[in-house]
């Protein structure tokens, strides 16, 4: 175990360093929180990409363009999804880097997040009205949720801490993250059946409004 883990390990070291560094506790559940919303919607990622209901998944255009061609779209739900995917990064790669570039992230992050949860509402919306198509566009979604949300988490936590204090405090921090990864799949296997996958976009928006919160 490296030195970083060990610290982050040990109950004491940590209740000290959050006496001497009060924004260390913010950026411990900002990561948690971000971390567990994100893995509760992982696994509707994933059964969307592995749905037959193409319906479900694709827009009644698509389907009618592949139909048109001698195509039947289930049988390349997987490749039509990451290829689009793909497409997207690649414009998507670009604006992130141009915005970033602009705007301080403390005022970059918190209009992100604003668009994430307004966009997990219309979801909730999609997924309990069973639009068609939702699929494809929550798999798109997600994609684009790990590269404005995820992905500039470290970057604001360079902002955040200087060169000495991320040696110190990264450790904890990760396990933060680990500690939400691990629960965010649990939630969705517990509440999935229970609320329905509808309602686990709203579980999601709670947990980037506590993002939110913690970038304040």
């Amino acid at each position: 175990m490296n030195p970083a883990d060990r610290s982050a390990a040990n109950p004491g070291r940590f209740r000290a360093a959050l006496r001497e560094s009060p924004p260390l506790l913010w950026a411990f559940l900002y990561f948690f929180c971000l971390l567990s919303g994100y893995y509760v919607l992982r696994p509707v990622r994933e059964a969307m990409g592995a749905s037959a209901d193409v319906q479900a998944v694709f827009p009644p255009w698509m389907i009618d363009f592949f139909t048109r061609h001698g195509l039947s779209m289930g049988d390349f739900t997987l490749q039509v999804l990451f290829t689009c995917t793909f497409v997207i990064m690649l414009l998507l790669q670009p604006a992130y880097g141009a915005l970033v570039s602009r705007y301080p992230r403390r005022v970059f992050l918190p209009a992100v997040y604003g668009f994430f949860i307004a966009t997990l509402l219309v979801f909730y919306f999609a997924f309990d009205s069973g639009m068609p198509g939702r699929g494809m566009a929550f798999f798109l979604w997600i994609a684009v949720f790990n590269l404005f949300a995820v992905a500039v988490f470290w970057s604001f936590m360079a902002d955040v801490f200087d060169n000495v204090e991320a040696r110190a405090y990264y450790g904890y921090i990760g396990a933060a993250g680990t500690l939400g990864a691990f629960l965010g799949p649990l939630l969705t296997r517990v509440l999935v059946e229970r609320i329905g996958i509808a309602n686990l976009m709203l579980v999601a928006a709670s947990f980037l409004l506590a993002c939110l919160g913690c970038q304040m």
